[in-house]
């Protein structure tokens, strides 16, 4: 089985709870709605945490409660490609929820009284790195400890990490729609450290989740 075969198993455990994930997308999009007049990026980065951060714990306390981490040994599936394709799910969920913010931003920059797309593709990146920053830093201590050890440390580097995420994308979104303050290397610099974020995360995933006892 690849990295593909393993996320398409992820996305068979997450399907029963598809319209609750939908729920809670649709309820970020609100509550970013509600928070837009000052924020309209909260529409963004809102859905994004919040799915990311559901489809994350389910993944991780499903491995625990089934007894799955056995069973991707039992399936010759190496500890590698469980920890590769664990973050590739994760890095979809957070792509597929900034996408469903994306369409709802219109109508938060309307409220909000600014133009709807002067720094929405640099603030939907920027989500996206930010979201991107929390699976590097959250995943590892899931693969360490499992998810009902580390559930405590994960709410709170959540919620730090939400705080980040939105305050990052208005900074950027707002240097963006008013050519102030953002250099042009910025958003590639922002990239790259989030893609060698993510490379240096699971590579330590793999070496914790190697030594834990299952």
């Amino acid at each position: 089985m690849n990295t593909l075969g393993f996320m398409a198993l992820d996305v068979r455990s997450v399907r029963p709870y598809t319209l609750p994930l939908i729920g809670a997308a649709v309820l970020g999009v609100a509550v970013g709605q509600l928070g837009s007049t000052g924020y309209p990026t909260a529409t963004l980065s809102i859905a994004a945490v919040i799915v990311t951060m559901l489809v994350s714990s389910y993944l991780f306390s499903l491995d625990e409660r089934s007894g799955l981490d056995t069973l991707y040994g039992l399936a010759r599936l190496t500890r590698a490609q469980v920890v590769i394709g664990r973050y590739a799910t994760l890095l979809t969920a957070a792509l597929v929820s900034t996408l469903l913010g994306v369409l709802a931003y219109p109508l938060a920059a309307w409220r909000a009284g600014v133009d709807a797309w002067a720094g929405l593709p640099e603030a939907a990146l920027g989500v996206w790195c930010g979201v991107g920053w929390m699976i590097a830093v959250q995943a590892p201590v899931c693969f360490r400890s499992g998810y009902t050890k580390a559930r405590f440390i994960l709410l709170v580097l959540a919620l730090a990490m939400f705080c980040a995420v939105m305050g990052g994308a208005s900074i950027l979104q707002f240097s963006v729609a008013t050519q102030s303050g953002l250099p042009g290397w910025g958003l590639p610099a922002l990239v790259l450290a989030t893609a060698a974020a993510l490379v240096a995360s699971g590579a330590l995933s793999i070496r914790w989740y190697r030594r834990r006892d299952l």
